[in-house]
């Protein structure tokens, strides 16, 4: 399991999910979890934390098609996490991307 690039380590920001105020939800699996955004997703509080993984393949509802009849859209294959979006710029060429997942933002930024 890959914790980020070179530069641009993957962090944790469980505490900054779960600290986010009226969007508490219980996963499937009964965890404690926040809402996203972005469809209504209830995903655990260490959702794109601390490993790079195919986040959204799981929970964002754009990648939830029938492959055999729509195509899944090509970022639900990508491996992403939660990143230091300074330390990122400062030791790396990685792109990195302000989530739109959580509103307001708070900052949360992903490569």
């Amino acid at each position: 399991m890959s914790t980020g690039n070179e530069g641009c380590n993957c962090i944790n920001q469980t505490s900054v999910l779960a600290s986010l105020q009226n969007r508490d939800c219980t996963t499937a699996t009964g965890q404690p979890g926040v809402y996203l955004n972005l469809g209504g997703s209830c995903v655990a509080h260490d959702y794109g934390s601390s490993a790079c993984l195919q986040h959204d393949l799981l929970h964002d509802p754009n990648c939830q098609t029938d492959a055999s009849t729509t195509a899944v859209p090509p970022y639900c294959f990508q491996p992403w996490c939660y990143v230091d979006a300074n330390s990122c710029r400062k030791n790396s060429e990685e792109d990195i991307y302000k989530t739109e997942y959580f509103s307001p933002s708070n900052d949360i930024f992903y490569s």
